[in-house]
């Protein structure tokens, strides 16, 4: 590739696979739309546009390069590139954004869930199967907790149903 070294490259696919599911996507439709404008271009010319290995990794290079440089801010020429590369940025550090784990619903949702309906079926009140989770599980769960968690299951099961 013309004036794009080694380095370079190693640098830029790190950068890649550091982004967001959504960018590395929009990576990937740019990749399609140059090659699609390069095999037009050969077509034009009546020249067999074959696809190599070589050519589909320039056109990433290419992709990634163009979506690092509107990143970083160079190369834009316009107000309206600016306005693009920010709302761009500001989509990718929301869905960078981290969700805090919930180790005790995982739980509830999992391995204590079909004993909580089954206490629940008996007529336990949501204060008791809390109390029996306590005691026989080891794991302080409030009833509010444990309510609000099967309601929202609930709501999940009436939306799929």
């Amino acid at each position: 590739m013309r004036g794009i070294t080694e380095e370079m490259i190693g640098k830029l696919l790190r950068w890649y696979a550091k982004q967001p599911r959504a960018i590395r996507i929009d990576i990937h439709q740019k990749r399609f739309d140059i090659m699609n404008s390069w095999q037009e271009g050969k077509r034009a010319k009546g020249i067999s546009a074959s696809y190599s290995p070589e050519v589909e990794h320039d056109a990433l290079i290419t992709a990634i390069r163009s979506k690092q440089r509107m990143f970083n801010n160079r190369n834009l020429t316009s107000g309206d590139d600016l306005e693009l590369a920010t709302k761009t940025r500001i989509e990718a550090i929301k869905l960078n954004k981290k969700t805090k784990p919930a180790p005790i619903k995982n739980q509830l949702t999992g391995r204590l869930q079909a004993l909580i309906v089954q206490l629940r079926g008996e007529g336990l009140s949501w204060e008791k199967i809390s109390d029996y989770i306590a005691l026989h599980h080891k794991k302080r769960i409030s009833r509010g907790y444990l309510c609000r968690i099967y309601s929202e299951l609930e709501q999940d099961d009436t939306k799929v149903a």
